[in-house]
Protein backbone atom coordinates (compact mmCIF):
# COMPACT_ATOMS: atom_id res chain seq x y z
CA UNK A 1 0.00 0.00 0.00
CA UNK A 2 2.82 2.41 0.78
CA UNK A 3 4.10 2.08 -2.77
CA UNK A 4 0.68 2.70 -4.31
CA UNK A 5 0.14 5.70 -2.05
CA UNK A 6 3.54 7.07 -3.06
CA UNK A 7 2.58 6.85 -6.70
CA UNK A 8 -0.82 8.48 -6.08
CA UNK A 9 0.70 11.36 -4.10
CA UNK A 10 3.11 12.14 -6.91
CA UNK A 11 0.33 12.10 -9.51
CA UNK A 12 -1.92 14.24 -7.27
CA UNK A 13 0.82 16.85 -6.86
CA UNK A 14 1.39 16.78 -10.65
CA UNK A 15 5.03 15.84 -10.35
CA UNK A 16 6.60 13.77 -13.14
CA UNK A 17 5.30 10.19 -13.09
CA UNK A 18 7.86 7.77 -11.64
CA UNK A 19 9.01 4.86 -13.78
CA UNK A 20 9.24 2.38 -10.91
CA UNK A 21 8.05 1.95 -7.32
CA UNK A 22 11.60 2.61 -6.18
CA UNK A 23 11.65 5.85 -8.15
CA UNK A 24 8.33 6.86 -6.56
CA UNK A 25 9.81 6.61 -3.08
CA UNK A 26 12.94 8.51 -4.09
CA UNK A 27 10.74 11.26 -5.51
CA UNK A 28 8.80 11.56 -2.25
CA UNK A 29 12.08 12.50 -0.60
CA UNK A 30 13.26 14.68 -3.46
CA UNK A 31 10.00 16.67 -3.45
CA UNK A 32 10.04 16.99 0.38
CA UNK A 33 6.81 15.05 0.86
CA UNK A 34 8.66 12.88 3.39
CA UNK A 35 12.13 13.46 4.85
CA UNK A 36 14.78 12.55 2.29
CA UNK A 37 16.67 10.31 4.73
CA UNK A 38 13.50 8.35 5.43
CA UNK A 39 12.72 7.94 1.74
CA UNK A 40 16.23 6.77 0.92
CA UNK A 41 16.08 4.17 3.72
CA UNK A 42 12.49 3.12 2.96
CA UNK A 43 13.24 2.53 -0.72
CA UNK A 44 14.28 -1.03 0.08
CA UNK A 45 10.59 -1.81 0.67
CA UNK A 46 10.15 -1.62 -3.12
CA UNK A 47 12.71 -4.39 -3.54
CA UNK A 48 11.03 -6.46 -0.85
CA UNK A 49 7.69 -6.03 -2.58
CA UNK A 50 9.15 -7.22 -5.86
CA UNK A 51 10.78 -10.21 -4.19
CA UNK A 52 7.58 -11.22 -2.40
CA UNK A 53 5.45 -10.76 -5.50
CA UNK A 54 7.86 -12.81 -7.62
CA UNK A 55 8.09 -15.61 -5.06
CA UNK A 56 4.30 -15.69 -4.75
CA UNK A 57 3.77 -15.87 -8.51
CA UNK A 58 6.37 -18.56 -9.10
CA UNK A 59 5.33 -20.64 -6.11
CA UNK A 60 8.90 -21.02 -4.85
Amino acid sequence: MALDISDLLIVEKRFPKPATYRDAIYKLGDFNIVPKDFAYNFVYIAGLRNFLAYEYLTGC
